[in-house]
C-alpha cells in the first residue's frame, strides 16, 4: 500500500512540475491564451449546437459559477493542469488511428467559445478548412476544402464586458496560421467532431511535429511529412488487420 502511494504521488509531483515548465516554457514567448480573442456572450444564451456540446464538459461541479467570479472579481482565469499516459509515437499513431472516426489536416477559420449550460466551463466550436482527409468512417462525409467544426474543451469570452479565462493544458486553443493534424471522435447530435483524447491533437506548421498537449512528459521532434506518412500507414495497417471502423 505504502509503495502504491508513493508511486501515485510521484505521479502527481511529475505531472504537476511538467504542466508548471510547460506554462513557464510558454512565457518565453507570448503563451496561446493570451492571444486567444474573447468571445462575446450573452449569460445562459447558447444556440442548439451549443448545448449539446454543453453536455461534453459539464465535469467540473466543485466549481463556482463563472458568471458570479467575473461579477465579484471583475474576471477569471483558471488554469487545469491534466495528466494522462503517453505512449511512445509510433505505439500512440496506431492506437489513435484505430479509435479514431475522422483523420485530418486542417488550417483555422474561427472559433466561437461558450460558457457551458451550467455556468461552470467553456468550451470552443473551432470551424476549420480540410486540406486532406486521412480517413473518414462515413465514406464521403468529409470533403476536402470544406469547413467543419471541431469542440474542445476551454476558451476565452467576453460575459459582462469583463474576459472569463479556461486553459486545459492537455487541450491547448488552435490559432489562426497554423496547420493541424487531428484524430476526431464523431458527435451524432451536431454532426460536429471533438479530439479523440487529451493526446491526439498536433500542431504540423513547424519543422517539427508539436502536440497541442502541455501535460506531455515527452516532445515528439519529427518531421511533418513523416508524421503524416506514418499515420497513413497506421491507417493501412489497421484497415488490413479489419480493425477499422
Amino acid at each position: 500500500m505504502r509503495k502504491f502511494l508513493l508511486l501515485t504521488t510521484t505521479m502527481l509531483v511529475v505531472c504537476l512540475a511538467s504542466g508548471f515548465v510547460s506554462l513557464q516554457s510558454q512565457q518565453k514567448e507570448t503563451p496561446c491564451w493570451k492571444l486567444e480573442v474573447p468571445t462575446p456572450v450573452e449569460d445562459g444564451v447558447l444556440t442548439e449546437r451549443q448545448k449539446e456540446h454543453s453536455k461534453l464538459y459539464q465535469w467540473h461541479v466543485e466549481d463556482n459559477k463563472i458568471r458570479d467570479a467575473v461579477l465579484k472579481d471583475g474576471g477569471l482565469e483558471r488554469f487545469r493542469i491534466s495528466c494522462g499516459a503517453f505512449l511512445d509515437l509510433p505505439d500512440l499513431i496506431t492506437e489513435l488511428a484505430e479509435k479514431a472516426d475522422a483523420i485530418v489536416i486542417v488550417s483555422f477559420v474561427s472559433k466561437s467559445s461558450q460558457i457551458t449550460s451550467d455556468g461552470t466551463d467553456i468550451f470552443t466550436d473551432y470551424d476549420l478548412h480540410t486540406e486532406q482527409i486521412l480517413k473518414d468512417a462515413n465514406p464521403g462525409a468529409l470533403k476536402r476544402d470544406e469547413i467543419i467544426t471541431v469542440t474542445r474543451p476551454g476558451g476565452k469570452v467576453l460575459l459582462f464586458g469583463r474576459i472569463a479565462l479556461i486553459f486545459n493544458t492537455a487541450y491547448e486553443p488552435l490559432m489562426p496560421g497554423r496547420h493541424y493534424l487531428l484524430f476526431l471522435h464523431y458527435i451524432p447530435a451536431t454532426g460536429d467532431y471533438q479530439a479523440v483524447d487529451h493526446a491526439s491533437s498536433f500542431d504540423i506548421t513547424e519543422a517539427h511535429v508539436r502536440t497541442l498537449s502541455s501535460a506531455a512528459l515527452r516532445p515528439y521532434p519529427t518531421d511533418p511529412g513523416e508524421f503524416i506518412a506514418s499515420v497513413k500507414l497506421a491507417i493501412a495497417n489497421n484497415q488490413q488487420k479489419g480493425r477499422t471502423q
